[in-house]
């Protein structure tokens, strides 16, 4: 039989503390990826990495939710991991969401070149400001 020594809990306890407080989020390897895509990806290409990326998001969604909802019904789910699994549901779901943005945003942009290229911006005029 194994037990935890109370060494072990204290640290359990600090990690545990540890982790609920924080709010940092990790660097983003998504965010640097679209930021450097502006100057070299096909759109057409980029486009398709992401409808899959977005779809693998929404089936991931979907089965967390079927999951947890299976789990609770059967009474074999903890208040707290049902949450802890909801919270991974939410998550895959804003996924979804914001893909379904970017996807509006790439449509919008002007035809030809790379995902970001576009034309030069044009002199801006001077208002007069009194």
């Amino acid at each position: 039989m194994y037990a935890i020594t109370s060494e072990g809990a204290l640290e359990l306890s600090v990690l545990t503390e540890q982790a609920i407080r924080s709010t940092h989020l990790p660097p983003d390897p998504l965010g640097v990826a679209l930021s450097f895509a502006e100057t070299g990806a096909d759109r057409e290409e980029l486009a398709t990495w992401l409808h899959s990326r977005r779809e693998m998001f929404a089936l991931r969604a979907a089965e967390l939710e079927t999951d947890r909802q299976r789990l609770v019904a059967k009474g074999v789910m903890q208040p707290l991991r049902a949450a802890v699994m909801y919270r991974g549901q939410l998550h895959a779901e804003t996924e979804v969401r914001w893909h379904d943005e970017l996807a509006k945003t790439l449509a919008a942009l002007p035809p030809g070149g790379p995902a970001g290229e576009q034309a030069p911006a044009g002199p801006t005029e001077s208002r007069d400001s009194t």
